[in-house]
């Protein structure tokens, strides 16, 4: 496992320029997303039984979306000014920490600027690198790890429920799953992801977003940066601050209210809780239509009941996407 690479930025306030593959890797991500949506692909992803406890989405009624960010803190110049975007426009985040991201002071202390505005800190471990490889007793550390970085940081962490973690590169497996819940972890992944890592079109990034986001939606792009997670690679990330500069004002005029993971899971439960007020609170008018339903079924000749159709209610998917 390497040692975190330390850079510097050169001019934060240029947008880098398109990389040569970038059209070809726009037109296969819009395609891959053509083909398969991405709150289905989640339920396909629940049939495993690793990632059965996973959060994707959420279903709602009202345009409540998360805003989540990865590889937090980046290089704090970049950090600042994304903070600074986001209290212009009256936003909160969840910022997933990467606990070696973290090890010079001057980026613990954004960390601590970030709480201060109201973000929240979440768990992407150690390293920005798969954990496919890891040992149980190596997921642990590495989980335990950030969990203390962001426990010196934030003194409500160890009361959090849930605390949020999402796997590395995706990545989750049996004994994952196990240690998470143990720890009082939820997994969360996304299902608006603009593939921010390798695209560099602000435009094209902003578009994404807007034409794929839902009621529910959980967005994921990364924290504005000049490193690679390849070789060191400059990858000029920093584009993302222009991302959400132009992003959150267009999604407030879709109706959308943009918050942490944990404001949308809260509202989902709210939901949930007036529903099953609302369905106690009219026992009589359910109970009428569904003599109503009876009555017309009983008019009909033998022949032609066929089967009763069972009850959707006693069927339906459970509304937390993976």
């Amino acid at each position: 496992m390497s040692a975190l690479a330390t850079t510097t930025t050169t001019n934060n306030a240029e947008e880098a320029k398109p990389k040569l593959s970038e059209p070809i890797v726009r037109r296969l991500w819009a395609m891959a997303h053509r083909v398969v949506e991405p709150r289905s692909l989640g339920w396909a992803l629940r049939k495993w039984s690793a990632f059965n406890e996973c959060v994707v989405a959420y279903e709602l009624r009202e345009k409540r979306i998360a805003l989540t960010i990865d590889d937090v803190p980046s290089e704090v110049g970049l950090m600042e000014r994304m903070l600074d975007v986001l209290c212009e426009h009256g936003v909160r985040a969840t910022l997933f920490v990467v606990e070696e991201f973290a090890a010079e002071p001057e980026r613990r202390e954004v960390l601590r600027r970030a709480l201060a505005q109201g973000h929240e800190l979440a768990n992407h471990l150690v390293r920005d690198e798969s954990p496919a490889n890891y040992s149980p007793a190596e997921f642990s550390e590495a989980l335990e790890r950030c969990d203390r970085l962001i426990a010196s940081l934030d003194p409500g962490w160890s009361e959090h429920r849930p605390k949020w973690y999402r796997p590395p590169h995706g990545f989750m497996n049996e004994y994952m799953k196990g240690h998470l819940k143990e720890k009082g972890y939820v997994a969360a992944l996304a299902d608006v992801f603009p593939l921010d890592t390798e695209v560099r079109s602000v435009d094209w990034l902003v578009d994404f977003v807007k034409s794929h986001v839902k009621p529910g939606s959980i967005v994921l792009l990364h924290a504005p940066d000049v490193r690679d997670a390849k070789n060191g690679k400059h990858h000029k990330r920093q584009n993302n601050i222009q991302v959400l500069q132009q992003l959150i004002p267009d999604l407030k005029a879709m109706g959308f209210e943009i918050s942490t993971l944990t404001d949308l899971h809260h509202a989902f439960h709210r939901t949930q809780q007036e529903d099953q007020l609302e369905l106690l609170a009219n026992p009589l008018e359910d109970a009428d239509d569904d003599r109503d339903d009876v009555d017309a079924l009983v008019t009909l000749p033998d022949d032609d009941l066929g089967d009763v159709p069972v009850n959707a209610d006693s069927n339906h998917r459970t509304s937390a996407l993976l």
